[in-house]
């Protein structure tokens, strides 16, 4: 069963939005910190860099009405709510009541698109394995960065069987 052409077209925009931003924050100035947190930004780029491209992705065989786009739109689904969620406690920290708006916007866009086109049960599947990816790759940045080299051992080899079975799923639907 194909997703609705309004999820598509939110996945499509969502996912280009996601790119200019990081680009505008990057050329105005605004990504603090990455000098003295590099490890922590490489892994947290790379999860927005993937949850922007698999957006893309799904949006545009969603606008074909492909049957195939369900499975990553719910995938990519779970890891931009959990990126939506973060941005806005990040933001909440930092004060920021635009970008604080924003993530609440974008999480309440999300779940109202995951809830219209929720129809069977293995689309929460593929929901948790987006959130628990994002969330294995953000942690796992941030432990190493900290020098936590025993933590991100377990969060990496997760993340490490997580990916497989994921990969599966998303290949060979449930």
């Amino acid at each position: 069963m194909p997703i609705s052409k309004g999820a598509a077209t939110f996945s499509v925009i969502t996912g280009a939005l996601i790119i200019a931003l990081w680009s505008i924050l990057f050329a105005t100035g605004q990504v603090s910190g990455i000098v003295e947190e590099p490890l922590s930004y490489v892994f947290h780029l790379a999860s927005e860099t993937v949850t922007a491209a698999l957006l893309l992705v799904c949006g545009l065989v969603g606008l074909r009405q492909s049957a195939q786009a369900r499975r990553l739109f719910y995938f990519a689904g779970g890891m931009l709510l959990l990126a939506a969620a973060g941005m806005v406690v990040f933001y909440v920290v930092h004060w920021s009541l635009p970008f604080v708006v924003l993530g609440i916007v974008v999480a309440a866009l999300t779940l109202l698109f995951l809830r219209r086109n929720y129809s069977v049960r293995s689309d929460a599947v593929y929901l948790a394995l987006g959130t628990i990816l994002y969330l294995q790759f953000n942690v796992l940045g941030n432990l190493l960065q900290m020098g936590d080299a025993i933590t991100a051992a377990y969060v990496g080899v997760s993340a490490l069987l997580t990916l497989p079975v994921t990969l599966l799923l998303l290949t060979r639907p449930l």
